[in-house]
C-alpha cells in the first residue's frame, strides 16, 4: 500500500499541467449541464487548497500577483457590501463562493509555472467551441440537435445551452477562436472558412449582446494583426492576403448558396428580423421604441441608478438588485403595468434579478467601493501587459482580450454575479493569470511579475 499512497501524495503535492488542463476545459464541457460545471472548479479548489496549506509562502510568489489582485478587487468589495446587503443570505454565499475560484487559481498557476506551455488549453476550447455550433447549427437545420432538444421556429438557436447563452459563450471566446484560424491558415489556406459557421451561429443566437461582445472581440483583434502582430513582414502579408481571398470566396460561396436555395434564407430571416428590426428604436428618439430595442431595460438602468444614489458607499449586496428593485423603481413603468396585466401585487415575481450592464450591477451591488476594485483591477491589468516583451505580449493577447470582453462595462449580459457568469469570468481570470505566469517565466527579461 506504501507505494499506492505515494503516488496519491504525488498526485495531490505536485501540480500537474494536465491535469489542471483537463479540469479547465471540463468546466467549459459542461456549461450546457448547469451546475455540474462547479464539480471540476471544485476539484481544482480542493488541489490549490492543498498547495496552500502545504507551502503558504507560494502565495506571495510573483507568478500569484495578478490572482491576488484579481481576487482583492472583486472580493473585498463584497465583503464589504455585507452589513448592508439586502439579502444577506445570498450575498454572503456568494462573497463566500468566490473563494473556491481563487483556490482553483492558484492550483493552476502553478501547475501552468511548472509546465510553461497553455497552448494545450486554446486548443481544447475551440474544440469544445465547434462542437457546440455544430450542435446548435444542426438544431436550426433539422429541428433538434443531438441532445434531442427541439428548435421552436423563428426563436433564438440555443443548442445544447439555454437560449441566448451560446452567442455570449462564442463571443466571449471569440480572440481564442480567432487565434486558432489565424495559425491554421498557416497549414491549410482554406482555414478561414471556419469562421463562417462560428459568426453564423451567434447571429443566429439572436442574442444583442453577444452581437456586441463579437464586435468588441473583433475590433480588438484586428488591432492585434495590425499593430502587434508580426504581419507586418512581406510574407505575413502575402499570407493575410491568402486570408482575405479566403474569406472573399467563402462570402461569395455563401452568398451563391442563400441564392439557390430560397427557404434556407428564410429561415435565417425568421429569425433574426426581430432582434435586428428592434435596433433601429435606438436611434428613434422615442422612448417607447428605445426601451423595445433594450429589452425594457431603460427603467431597470433609471432603478439602478436610484438604487446607487442611496447605497452609493457599499452597494445592496451582490444579488440583491432583485430584493431592492420594489424600493426603487419608477412609477408606472414596464413590471408595474405588466403585474396589471396578469393580476398580481408582488413586483418581486417579475423583477429582474439585475441591471444587465456591469458598471451598473457592480455600482448597485457593491457601490464605490466595488466600483474603484473594478478600475485598480483594469489598471493593474493594463499595466502588466504593457510590461511584457514583444513576444511575450503576443503569446498572451488572445488571453486578455477574451477577459477584456467578459469584463467589457458596456455591455448587456446576463447576472454579473450569477453563477454561470461569474464562473466564465473566474475562468478567463485564471487562465489569464496562467498565461501571465508562463510569459515571465519563458521570457525573464520580459518585465517584473508585479
Amino acid at each position: 500500500m506504501g507505494p499506492v499512497f505515494a503516488r496519491i501524495a504525488t498526485f495531490v503535492l505536485e501540480p500537474s499541467a494536465p491535469v489542471a488542463t483537463g479540469l479547465l476545459l471540463a468546466i467549459i464541457a459542461l456549461l450546457p449541464a448547469e451546475p455540474l460545471f462547479n464539480v471540476p472548479m471544485i476539484a481544482l479548489a480542493v488541489l490549490g487548497l492543498v498547495q496552500v496549506v502545504s507551502g503558504p509562502a507560494r502565495l506571495a510568489s510573483p507568478s500569484n500577483r495578478f490572482l491576488c489582485v484579481a481576487f482583492l478587487c472583486i472580493w473585498l468589495p463584497m465583503l464589504a457590501s455585507l452589513p448592508d446587503a439586502v439579502n444577506p443570505v445570498e450575498s454572503l454565499r456568494k462573497t463566500a463562493s468566490v473563494c473556491i475560484y481563487f483556490l482553483a487559481g492558484v492550483y493552476a498557476v502553478r501547475a501552468y509555472t511548472c509546465f510553461r506551455e497553455v497552448d494545450w488549453l486554446m486548443t481544447g476550447v475551440v474544440a469544445i467551441l465547434v462542437f457546440l455550433y455544430s450542435d446548435a447549427l444542426w438544431q436550426f437545420w433539422t429541428g433538434v440537435d443531438w441532445f434531442g432538444i427541439p428548435y421552436e421556429e423563428g426563436n433564438r438557436v440555443a443548442g445544447a445551452l439555454r437560449p441566448g447563452r451560446i452567442g455570449s459563450l462564442l463571443a466571449g471566446f471569440a480572440p481564442l477562436y480567432f487565434e486558432m484560424v489565424r495559425r491554421a491558415s498557416r497549414r491549410w489556406r482554406p482555414s478561414p472558412v471556419l469562421l463562417i459557421p462560428f459568426l453564423m451561429t451567434i447571429l443566429l443566437s439572436g442574442s444583442r449582446t453577444a452581437w456586441g461582445a463579437l464586435a468588441v472581440a473583433t475590433i480588438g483583434y484586428l488591432l492585434f494583426l495590425f499593430r502587434w502582430s508580426d504581419w507586418s513582414s512581406s510574407r505575413q502579408r502575402l499570407r493575410l492576403g491568402r486570408v482575405a481571398t479566403a474569406c472573399a470566396g467563402a462570402i461569395l460561396a455563401l452568398a451563391i448558396t442563400a441564392y439557390a436555395w430560397p427557404s434556407g434564407t428564410e429561415r435565417v430571416w425568421k429569425a433574426t428580423e426581430p432582434r435586428i428590426e428592434l435596433l433601429s428604436g435606438l436611434w428613434s428618439g422615442d422612448r417607447e421604441k428605445f426601451e423595445k430595442a433594450v429589452t425594457w431595460r431603460l427603467s431597470i438602468w433609471e432603478t439602478a441608478v436610484n438604487m446607487w444614489s442611496v447605497h452609493w458607499l457599499n452597494g445592496v449586496g451582490p444579488l440583491g438588485f432583485r430584493s431592492a428593485y420594489r424600493d426603487y423603481n419608477p412609477e408606472r413603468d414596464y413590471y408595474h403595468e405588466y403585474l396589471e396585466k396578469i393580476g398580481q401585487g408582488h413586483l418581486t415575481a417579475v423583477s429582474p434579478r439585475s441591471p444587465h450592464l456591469p458598471l451598473l450591477e457592480i455600482a448597485t451591488s457593491t457601490g464605490a467601493i466595488g466600483l474603484s476594485g473594478y478600475l485598480v483591477l483594469a489598471a493593474y491589468f493594463f499595466v502588466k501587459l504593457r510590461r511584457l516583451e514583444r513576444d511575450a505580449f503576443r503569446s498572451v493577447y488572445p488571453y486578455a482580450l477574451a477577459l477584456v470582453v467578459a469584463l467589457f462595462p458596456f455591455n448587456g449580459h446576463i447576472e454579473f454575479y450569477s453563477l454561470y457568469y461569474i464562473t466564465l469570468i473566474w475562468w478567463t481570470i485564471i487562465v489569464n493569470a496562467c498565461v501571465f505566469a508562463v510569459a515571465l517565466t519563458r521570457d525573464p527579461g520580459a518585465g517584473p511579475a508585479g
